[in-house]
């Protein structure tokens, strides 16, 4: 199954069962993650937009984090570690502003081809 990271132009197999945040990592995509990945600090927002039954459904602990913590909430808001790959379709993840500044932040070494990525992507 493939998973697009919309705005950075990145694509992923997804084998099924792993979340959108070791996709992101081993796709490249400047998704960030402050508290490795156990729901403990939005950093890894992003955007989902898939085909019914294709990633769970969000858990009351993805929403009370997202609710205390996150910035730019939508409808289409997920935590990249809480939501999983879980059937075929189509599935298209938008790495929100606050997850790639989080990602620059350990990541500065490859600071200006990121930001770079991202200009051309907005």
């Amino acid at each position: 199954m493939l998973v697009v990271f919309k705005d950075v132009g990145l694509e992923v197999e997804a084998t099924g069962g792993e979340n959108l945040l070791e996709l992101a990592r081993r796709a490249g995509a400047p998704t960030g993650s402050h508290c490795g990945g156990v729901c403990a600090c939005s950093k890894c927002h992003v955007y989902v937009t898939a085909d019914p039954g294709v990633v769970t459904v969000m858990q009351d602990d993805e929403r009370d984090m997202l609710d205390l913590a996150a910035r730019e909430l939508r409808d289409d808001s997920r935590l990249s570690c809480q939501t999983r790959v879980v059937g075929d379709g189509r599935c298209e993840v938008r790495i929100s502003e606050e997850s790639f500044r989080a990602y620059l932040d350990d990541h500065h070494e490859d600071r200006g081809r990121l930001v770079a990525l991202w200009r051309r992507s907005r």
